[in-house]
Order: C-alpha cells, then sequence, then structure tokens
C-alpha cells in the first residue's frame, strides 16, 4: 500500500465534501482522514493499492450533488505515522 496526498479544488466547502468524503472511502475500507483547508480547497490522506488510486481520483472530482472540482492534484508521501482507520474527518489546516 501506498499512501498519497490529494488536494482538491474549486468549490468544496460548505457542501458537503468531506462527509461525502468519508462515506465514500469507508465503504472501501481505506485509512486516512479529509479536512478543510484555509485557502478553501480540501486535502485528504489515503493509504491504499496503486490500483485503486484511480478509482478514487474519479469518486472525488465528482463530489457530492452540490460541490464543483476544478481539479484534484495527487502526491505520493512518505507516510511517518499511521493513517486512522477507519478513514475520518479530522480538524480544519
Amino acid at each position: 500500500m501506498l499512501t498519497y496526498r490529494l488536494m482538491i479544488k474549486g468549490r468544496v466547502q460548505g457542501v458537503g465534501y468531506r462527509r461525502f468524503t468519508q462515506a465514500q472511502m469507508q465503504k472501501l475500507g481505506l485509512a486516512g482522514w479529509v479536512r478543510n483547508v484555509s485557502d478553501g480547497s480540501v486535502e485528504v490522506q489515503i493509504s491504499c493499492d496503486e490500483s485503486l488510486l484511480n478509482q478514487i481520483v474519479e469518486t472525488l472530482r465528482k463530489g457530492p450533488s452540490l460541490s464543483s472540482v476544478a481539479y484534484v492534484e495527487v502526491q505520493k508521501i512518505l507516510l511517518r505515522h499511521e493513517l486512522p482507520s477507519p478513514f475520518e474527518i479530522v480538524a480544519d489546516e
């Protein structure tokens, strides 16, 4: 399993995006977290197989009905500590 940091840009705060993300990642049984970022974006950190990454990105591009995602930036990161499981919403940056 690899760990990824995803930054979601667009209209993603105040539209249920974090709860949507939490529900979708828990359905997949993934460890990780989601939070709002002060610049208006949403940050996600997940541990998953590389083969699942495209599905996750497509799900996050879709988002909940009130969201409008401009783009999803994906970065592979080194994990310094274990991510929470089940997937959770954490405090804003």
